[in-house]
């Protein structure tokens, strides 16, 4: 049962489970927010249609940030080996180029110019 709660949450499932209000909450490991968009989806469509409806529209996206959010978290129990994300080795900086020094010129050529 550990391994379930610690385990990816793949964002596209859960959006497409919270198609059903709550059910990509659920998924996701977050139980008192997949009631709540229940609830407030059933109250919303029985007493107010428009408020409902926009309930429904809202827990789509919002169980897909869930699953970002709690695999964002998960990172380091998935990879023991990453404790913080900023341990991602970065290439070096570009070096500076070099000034080009002028090279000298004939004195023939200076009252040319």
């Amino acid at each position: 049962m550990g391994e379930a709660r610690n385990s990816y949450k793949d964002p596209l499932v859960a959006g497409m489970l919270a198609i059903i209000p709550g059910a990509g909450h659920f998924y996701c490991g977050e139980r008192l927010r997949g009631v709540a968009y229940m609830l407030g989806t059933a109250v919303g469509l029985f007493l107010f249609l428009v408020p409902g409806l926009f309930i429904l529209a809202a827990s789509v996206p919002d169980a897909i940030l869930c699953a970002r959010r709690r695999n964002r978290l998960m990172l380091p129990l998935l990879h023991p080996s990453m404790t913080n994300i900023t341990d991602v080795p970065h290439p070096e900086p570009p070096q500076p180029e070099q000034p080009v020094e002028e090279t000298p010129r004939a004195p023939w050529t200076e009252s040319a110019r």
